[in-house]
């Protein structure tokens, strides 16, 4: 996978703690520059914890990890969801 800083300043990421045990682990992303991260590692590590900065839009993902098939189904069981609300919505409003 491949992140994107999108300011001048570089930011860091700490990696999630897991337990009780602080972690000192983090990556860097030097500003206005690019880092290619294991996929593995980023889902592990940083995804959750990074997910202000995309929201912000600081950081971009380029290049997405690619998804396990645990995480395909979860977001298509996600997708099924909405549109059978969706369908419901439009179901009260038609009187069907």
């Amino acid at each position: 996978m491949r992140l994107r800083n999108n300011t001048v300043c570089n930011q860091s990421v700490y990696a999630k703690v897991v337990g009780s045990v602080p972690t000192r682990e983090f990556i860097t992303i030097v500003g206005e520059a690019t880092l290619e991260l294991d996929d593995d590692v980023w889902l592990e590590k940083y995804e959750e914890v990074s997910q202000h900065l995309l929201d912000a839009g600081t950081l971009e993902i380029t290049k997405a990890p690619k998804l396990t098939d645990e995480q395909v189904k979860e977001i298509q069981d996600k997708k099924v969801a909405a549109a059978r609300k969706l369908l419901a919505e439009v179901d009260k409003k038609t009187g069907k």
